[in-house]
């Protein structure tokens, strides 16, 4: 049986690997269960134990991702969204690093990467691992991973969200309070022309199954969602995937999570998760601060 401390003590690595391979915390969960179940039926340990979890790992979610794109999913897909755990006085790159991998609309850019080009440019670009490396760890040259790291950057290079200001987080924060207030003057001013709205309730509830298009057609779905609301719900604001992230509850149990996208100094898409499925993981990691948390301010 291989060596239960070695596998803890690489959990956290293999855990943000596989979130950011799949956008998923179930299904990373899942992963790293089926993973563990593997590594503890092995009569020996191998000899690069590190180098073993992360290619039996990067094999698992890549057949994760395969299965993923021949199944039907109703109306638009979203990742699966975190609550951050930082410290008021720490900002969200000295906790998490790169910190904007994390934002769900980044997330969402590399669902349009292949499997393969997903896997090879995060253990790359986020993990630092050498194309030599790569190679061995896919069973590919290191020359073919090169060039499916370059086909990702390119991809990337075209759609990828850019914050790297406060100032792009600042103006997030507005629209956030732009939906919570229900100023919709001030939204529409914040929203791009083009602004794109997602909305992902995986068939299990209630949410447009088609993308909303423009920034007037937007700031009306926001208004009569808000319009919705009663005394029954409460909303509030929280850091999710480094970003800011508003949360809906109708009676104290989280509905939906609204968070957007800033580009170029304006609201360029927001990304609205109904799928219970998605919210567990963030209402888990709620639970602690519920007795806190007062639904009637």
């Amino acid at each position: 049986m291989s060596d239960l401390g070695f596998f803890l003590a690489e959990r956290a690595r293999l855990q943000a690997l596989a979130y950011r391979l799949l956008g998923s915390q179930s299904e990373a969960d899942d992963v790293l269960q089926d993973l563990w179940l593997r590594w503890q039926a092995l009569d020996l340990q191998p000899l690069n134990p590190q180098a073993y979890l992360t290619r039996m790992l990067s094999n698992l979610c890549l057949d994760q991702l395969r299965g993923r794109r021949k199944q039907l999913y109703i109306g638009p897909w979203l990742p699966e969204p975190l609550l951050d755990e930082v410290p008021d006085s720490a900002r969200p790159e000295d906790v998490h690093g790169r910190w904007q991998t994390l934002s769900l609309a980044f997330l969402l850019v590399l669902e349009q990467l292949t499997p393969t080009q997903r896997v090879v440019w995060v253990l790359r670009e986020l993990f630092g691992y050498p194309f030599a490396e790569l190679g061995a760890l896919l069973g590919r040259s290191s020359a073919a991973c090169r060039k499916l790291f370059e086909r990702a950057q390119l991809r990337l290079a075209e759609q990828a969200p850019s914050i790297t200001q406060e100032a792009d987080r600042q103006l997030a924060q507005d629209c956030l309070q732009a939906c919570l207030s229900g100023d919709t003057e001030a939204l529409l001013k914040l929203l791009a022309t083009d602004a794109q709205l997602l909305s992902d309730g995986g068939g299990q509830v209630l949410a447009a199954l088609r993308p909303i298009q423009g920034a007037a057609p937007v700031q009306r779905f926001i208004h009569g969602l808000r319009g919705k609301f009663s005394n029954d719900f409460s909303l509030r604001v929280e850091c999710c995937n480094g970003l800011p992230a508003l949360l809906v509850f109708h009676r104290e149990r989280l509905d939906m999570l609204l968070t957007c996208e800033v580009r170029g100094q304006q609201v360029v898409r927001l990304l609205l998760v109904r799928n219970p499925q998605k919210l567990r993981a963030l209402v888990r990691a709620l639970a602690p601060r519920a007795q806190a948390f007062n639904p009637a301010d």
